[in-house]
């Protein structure tokens, strides 16, 4: 026993090398002869080689290949749609300015509706002119039938047309 009251114990546990697994020498096989197979022949169209790289796109395949113009439509009817929920609000906000208790209330709420009515009005015609500006460009670059140039390099973004 220790002077703190607990009791020490001590296991020895003797240090022994495990005994070496026997290796088996590896077995030789003896070569096995198949027998020839009849070939059968092949009906069909021949074989078309393969080329290395990506594959050619089609015409309207140029067109989707255009992040520049996705981003324009994406961007715009996200904004379209946003512009289109502020008036929304703003008409809610207008009918409810009515039931105002007093007139400087009802003027309040009436001038936050119409500057939120004027806000969304401009987010939609904005939003409404970038996606009919990416729309235009797809349309342009399949006519093009060649892809757009779009790099990302040290410089930041280039776009070439």
């Amino acid at each position: 026993m220790c002077a703190d009251g607990l009791v020490q114990s001590a296991v020895a546990v003797p240090l022994v090398a495990p005994e070496p697994v026997p290796r088996t020498p590896p077995v030789e096989s003896e070569p096995v002869e198949f027998e020839p197979v009849e070939s059968v022949p092949v009906v069909g169209p021949a074989p078309v080689p393969r080329r290395s790289g990506p594959a050619p796109m089609a015409d309207d395949s140029v067109a989707l290949a255009d992040p520049v113009g996705w981003a324009l439509v994406g961007v715009g009817a996200a904004a379209a749609i946003a512009g289109g929920v502020m008036v929304g609000i703003a008409a809610s906000r207008d009918r409810t300015a009515e039931s105002a208790a007093d007139h400087d209330r009802f003027l309040a709420e009436l001038e936050g509706a119409r500057v939120q009515q004027t806000a969304g009005l401009v987010m939609f015609g904005v939003g409404t002119a970038l996606a009919v500006g990416g729309v235009v460009r797809l349309l342009v670059v399949r006519q093009r039938r060649e892809h757009p140039r779009t790099r990302i390099g040290a410089r930041g973004v280039t776009f070439q047309f």
